[in-house]
């Protein structure tokens, strides 16, 4: 089974060729898929190895820290990053709200 790995529309055509390098210099065996023209589709990286997934999402992560295309992870992204820590975020968010709320009606 193939695992979406990452979408490349959101990276600049040099930035896609570091992610690529980077992939091939630690031998993850990847498919890439492209973009058809005049097609909702998207440029995207698949992994072959389920085993491989934590060591490539680790080398994207570590490249969208160095990199210096000021490339914002998305919520979603920022869940799949670390869940445990983006729901426990989310969490006290609520609950701070939720004491303004309380507070306001007083």
């Amino acid at each position: 089974m193939r695992i979406k790995l990452l979408n490349l529309n959101k990276f600049s055509y040099e930035a896609a060729n570091e992610i690529r390098a980077s992939l091939d210099k630690n031998n993850i065996v990847y498919i890439e898929t492209s973009r058809v023209p005049f097609d909702n589709s998207q440029s995207t990286i698949w992994l072959k190895d389920k085993n491989q997934e934590k060591q490539a999402r680790d080398l994207i992560r570590e490249f969208k820290r160095k990199s210096s295309t000021n490339y914002k992870m998305t919520i979603l992204e920022k869940y799949r990053e670390d869940k445990k820590r983006f729901i426990s975020v989310v969490f006290i968010m609520i609950i701070v709200i939720f004491l303004f709320a309380i507070g306001a009606k007083r």
